[in-house]
C-alpha cells in the first residue's frame, strides 16, 4: 500500500512539474517569440529527484509519528534544515534545493 501511495504521489509531482514547465515554455513563446531549449526539460529530472528526496524524508518522519500534526511540523522543520546549505556560500553544492534548480543545464 505504501509503495502504491508513493508511486502515485511521485507521479503527481512529475505531472505538476511537467505542466509548470510546459506553461513556462508556452509563455516564453507567446511573450518572447522563442521557446525554452531542450535542456530545460532535462532539469525536470533533477527537480523530481530533489522533490522525491524531500518527500522521502517527510514520509520517513510520518511513519515514526502517530500524530499527523507533529509529523507535518517535524517534516517542515527537516525540509528547512535541508535548505541551510543554500545560504552558506561555500556549502551551496550540498543543498538539495540548489541541485533541484538544474543550473548546470
Amino acid at each position: 500500500m505504501l509503495l502504491v501511495k508513493t508511486a502515485v504521489d511521485l507521479t503527481g509531482m512529475a505531472v505538476a512539474l511537467l505542466l509548470g514547465t510546459l506553461a513556462r515554455a508556452i509563455t516564453a513563446r507567446a511573450v518572447h517569440g522563442f521557446t525554452v531549449p531542450g535542456t530545460f526539460y532535462a532539469g525536470l529530472i533533477l527537480a523530481l529527484a530533489g522533490a522525491a528526496c524531500v518527500y522521502a524524508l517527510a514520509l520517513l518522519i510520518s511513519t515514526r509519528s502517530d500524530d499527523p500534526l507533529k509529523a507535518g511540523a517535524a517534516a517542515a522543520v527537516a525540509a528547512e534544515v535541508l535548505s541551510v546549505p543554500s545560504f552558506v556560500p561555500g556549502r551551496r553544492r550540498g543543498s538539495v534545493y540548489v541541485h533541484m534548480t538544474g543550473r548546470e543545464l
